[in-house]
């Protein structure tokens, strides 16, 4: 992930946000299913 000059709008980061925390959670769930 290159840094640009134009600064980072607020939907942007919350949008990259929730796919990083999607990510994440799909594959704690892959990692540890519920009992």
């Amino acid at each position: 992930m290159h840094k640009e000059t134009q600064p980072i709008d607020r939907e942007t980061l919350l949008l990259e946000a929730n796919k990083l925390f999607g990510n994440m959670k799909t594959r704690w769930q892959v990692l540890s299913p519920p009992a």
